[in-house]
This record gives C-alpha cells, structure tokens and sequence, in this order.
C-alpha cells in the first residue's frame, strides 16, 4: 500500500531541490535580509520571475531592435501623415470643393423642342412687359422697338413650332397681343398710317373675339389726326358691338361721339350723342357737356334737366353733416394727430415725429381730392352758365324753373335750391356769393348786401 502511494505521487516534488538551491543562492538571502524600506539591489543577480525584464515575445525583442508595426495597415491606417482626407477619393481636393455642388448633379442634355419653344416665349413676353413700361415712363421710341423686337420673336416662335411639330397650348392670344402692341406703339410715335394698318391687319383677323373693339382704336387714330366723320363712323361701328349691358364703355363711346360732333360745329347731334351717354351711366362729364351743348343751342329745359343730373352724379356724394365734406373731416384729423405730435416732441418725444395711421403722403387720398375739387369746378361753372342763361331770359324763364327771385339773380337762386336739395351746402353757398360778386359787377350794392346779410344767419362753416 505505501509503496503504490509513493508511485501514485512520484514526480510531484522534483522541483523542490532547485527551489531549496535557489533560496540559498547569494541574491535571494540578500533579498531577503535587506532592511525593510530599502531600495532593492541591482548587482548582478536573477530577477524576479514574472516581470516585464523577463518576458520574451513582447515588443522590444531580446536584440533590442524595433520590431515593425503591421497588424492595422489591413484597416487603412497609417502613422505616416498625408493630404487631408477626401471622402470621394479624389486626388488633391474633392470634385464637391473643386466644381462645387452642381457638379455632382447629373449633366443636362440637349433641352426638347417643347423646352426651347417655352423659352422663346418668356422672352416674347418679357420684350411686351418692357415695352408697356417703357411706354408708361414717357420713352414711346424705345417702347416701339421692343415691340417690334416682341414681334419678330414671335413669328420666329410660331415658325420654331410648326417645324418642330410643337403644339401651340397658349394659342393665337399670344400673336395678337404682339401684333397689338406694335400698332399701339406706332400710334404712341404718332406715326398714324402704320398704326391703321397694324388695326385693320388685327380686325381681319375672326379668331379674335375681341378684335371689334379695335375699332375704338381706328377711330381715335382719325380723331387725332382730324378726320372727324372716319372717326364717328368706326366709334358708331364700335358701339354696335357692345350689349347693353356695358353702361360704362358704351358711355365712354358715346362721348367721343359728342365731342367729334363739337369740333365739327353740331352741337344738336352732340346734345343728343351726351345725353345718350347720360343715360348709359350717370356720370359728371357727359352731364357737364350737355349742359355746354345746351348753352350753346340756347335750351333752357335741357341745360336745367343737365345741371340736375349734374349735381346729383355719383362722382359728387353728398356732404357730411354740418356742411363739412368727408375729406375736409380727415383732415381735421390729420390737423388734430399734427399737434398731438407736436406736443410729443416738446416733451423731448423724439420717437413720436413719424407716428401717425398712414405715414405717409397718401396719394390714392390725394387723387380723390384732385378729382372731387374738378367736380366742384364744373358744377360751379355749369351753375352760373345756367342763371346767367335764366336770369337773360327774364324773370318769367326764373318763375318757371322755380326760382325766388323777381329781378335779377333768380337763375341763381334755383341753381342753390338744386344743391341745397342734393346735399351739397358749401357749393351752394359758393353760387350764393357767385350771385353777390354779380349784383356788385352791376353795380348794385342793395342786392349783394341783401346776400351777404343772408349769411349771417347760417352755420359759421358756410360763412
């Protein structure tokens, strides 16, 4: 039994001896015995089992040489340094940084015949637009040669398409409205044959619904050029065309009617071509005409019937309470926010100076005004043709419009009774003072006193 145990662990302490040798070697005994907290040794003895002097297969190679670094290069990594790094693998810098983004774009080919025709039509368009402008801004020798420009591209256009087999979606709209463009431009230049020709070429034209009202435009190439009876007849032409429905252009032909009747020296056909117009819209203009038709043909019932559809156009509302007009009351407000400001300012307000709702001059305003203060003038004029054509008469032409005066001055009392009646206060007091300053040119003194003494009973916003 013990002689099977010593064979079962035989081998297991061989290395005892040199073990034992090893503890009695010089360099252990002196690691051992060395003071506690003193360095270690460096004689020449054996280190230490385990420490990195020992081991072998690391790096540093027991020749002491470099060994080469190769295990990430598979990876792409490098400790050499080189250029800066280009995701797109270009040499020296990237196609992005080079060409710049489009470059990475797809290269557009040869753009289709559908692709070219619609280009070519922006530009016919842009040549009108340039034209029109020019135009408005006075320069009509440079608006006619963008428009002849406009013209030849778009015959160029339509001739590109029917090459091409392009379909034409805009239609003949296009065409007319360069071909229109040009005539307009010659007639701007005053160069009228040319500009008839461009018409008559247009109204031949049946595709175009609207080409009959190109005689509107025949007939005021004859009216400037003088031809009075070529031009009455293209804007009778002109109005057959129109249903009746179109009060407003229907007004506007019937007036060049009247006014060619004038010059010609007709002024019956010219009451009668007014008092059309009238009738298709009530409107201060043609109402004015007719009063001056009148005047001139001595009508006494159509000058009145006139003034009153004069006075009671809707370009002339009626005034505000207190015989103030709409704009005068802004005004005031305006007049009002000025010293609201300006008291601002005094108490060192510097950011009040611009305030205010509009900020501005306010030239839609300022229109309104312009065109008001024309209607005012015109009534004012057409009221004192109408009393000196009353009061000429006699008193019994006075009696009979309803006028309260016996003597002179009784066409203008009617005239203010018809405003006062219209809500117009300001401008009958103005006709009353127009009475007053022709009672003093005759020199009666009696009857503009009794005038001016009239005043003193009424509002102060009509003295």
């Amino acid at each position: 039994m013990d002689a099977e145990d010593d064979e079962l662990y035989s081998g297991y302490d061989d290395d005892a001896g040199a073990g034992a040798a090893a503890a009695a070697s010089p360099a252990f005994t002196g690691a051992e015995s060395a003071s506690p907290g003193a360095p270690p040794s460096t004689g020449g003895g054996m280190a230490a089992p385990g420490t990195a002097g020992g081991r072998v297969g690391t790096a540093m190679g027991s020749d002491g040489m470099a060994r080469p670094m190769t295990s990430n290069r598979g990876a792409g990594f490098s400790s050499a340094p080189r250029a800066k790094f280009d995701p797109l693998g270009g040499p020296g810098r990237s196609a992005l940084a080079a060409n710049g983004p489009s470059s990475l774009l797809p290269r557009k080919g040869k753009a289709s015949p559908e692709e070219a025709a619609r280009d070519m039509e922006r530009r016919v368009h842009a040549l009108l637009e340039d034209s029109a402008a020019a135009h408005a801004r006075g320069e009509q020798q440079q608006a006619l040669e963008k428009a002849l420009e406009a013209r030849k591209r778009e015959r160029a256009l339509t001739k590109f398409r029917d090459a091409n087999s392009v379909a034409d979606y805009g239609g003949p709209e296009l065409t007319f409205a360069a071909e229109f463009q040009v005539a307009a431009m010659y007639a701007a230049n005053r160069l009228w044959q040319e500009a008839l020709d461009g018409y008559t070429a247009l109204l031949k034209n049946k595709q175009q619904p609207q080409g009959a009202r190109l005689r509107i435009n025949i007939g005021n190439v004859y009216f400037e050029q003088g031809k009075l009876p070529p031009a009455i007849k293209a804007y009778r032409m002109a109005l057959d065309t129109l249903p009746a429905s179109a009060g407003p252009q229907r007004a506007r032909l019937l007036r060049n009617i009247g006014l060619a009747f004038v010059r010609m020296g007709q002024y019956a056909d010219a009451a009668a071509a007014y008092e059309a117009a009238v009738g298709a819209q009530a409107e201060h203009q043609a109402a004015y005409h007719l009063v001056l038709c009148c005047y001139a043909l001595g009508d006494m019932e159509g000058m009145r019937a006139a003034f009153s559809c004069l006075v009671s156009s809707p370009e002339l509302p009626p005034e505000a309470d207190g015989g103030s007009n709409s704009d005068d009351s802004d005004g005031d407000d305006e007049h009002a926010g000025g010293h609201a400001r300006g008291r601002g300012r005094g108490r060192g307000g510097a950011g009040a100076a611009g305030a205010g709702p509009r900020g501005g001059a306010d030239r839609l305003r300022e229109e309104e005004r312009r065109r008001r203060a024309l209607v005012q003038e015109r009534v004012l004029t057409a009221a004192q043709l109408v009393a000196e054509r009353m009061d000429r008469d006699g008193p019994a032409a006075a009696q009979q419009g309803g006028g309260g005066g016996s003597g002179g001055g009784g066409g203008f009392d009617w005239c203010v009774e018809q405003l006062r009646a219209s809500g117009h206060p300001l401008l009958a007091a103005e006709v009353a003072l127009s009475k007053a300053g022709r009672f003093l040119a005759a020199r009666d003194v009696a009857g503009a006193t009794a005038v001016f003494k009239a005043f003193e009973n009424k509002e102060s916003s009509l003295r």
